[in-house]
This record gives structure tokens, sequence and C-alpha cells, in this order.
């Protein structure tokens, strides 16, 4: 049996600042691209911390939905988008994104 080496594949560029400015990070997955099934990412903590708290993101490949929550876990204030790319994320969210599921 041979080693299969694994690709990162970015999948969300998460900002600071409404209009995709300010301190970014990145988000990303060892399965490909999003497809129907997509990838969920429950605790967004850290990565909140990166940007001194997320105001905007941009999903990247065949990601094409997301949908964002207060709370990690999935839990707490949750709001959906159909649009590729978030200028804004609104509140309560702003600055408290804490988990995040996004699909094709």
């Amino acid at each position: 049996m041979s080693a299969q080496a694994t690709t990162y594949t970015l999948l969300v560029t998460l900002f600071e600042s409404i209009g995709y400015a300010g301190t970014y990070t990145t988000l990303g997955g060892r399965f490909g691209t999003c497809d129907a099934a997509g990838y969920g990412f429950s605790d967004l903590n850290y990565a909140n911390a990166i940007v001194y708290g997320i105001s905007s993101y941009k999903l990247n490949g065949a990601c094409r939905y997301s949908t964002i929550w207060t709370s990690t876990g999935y839990t707490g204030s949750v709001k959906g988008f159909s649009t590729q790319n978030v200028n804004f994320v609104g509140y309560p969210l702003n600055d408290n994104v804490r988990s995040m599921k996004v699909g094709a």
C-alpha cells in the first residue's frame, strides 16, 4: 500500500473588515473543493483571533453557499447566504462568526 499525498484546497478567505479588507486568513480542506456534502468548520475562534473578528469573506473553488453561526458547533444566531462572496456579515454576526458550513 502506497501513501497518497494529501493536498490542501483553499475554500474560504476570511477578512477583518467590511468589503474584503484588512487582515485575512484562509480555511481549506483536504478532500478537494466544495461539493453537495460541503465542509464544516465548527470552531472558528482561532480564525477570529487572527483577523480580529470576521466581518466579510470570499468563497473559493466550487463553494457557492455558506451558513454562519455566532457560536461554535453550529449553534447560536444563524445566517445563510446564497451568493458566493459576503461583503458584510451583518449584525449580530459582525466580529462574531464562530462556525461555518460551505458547499456547492
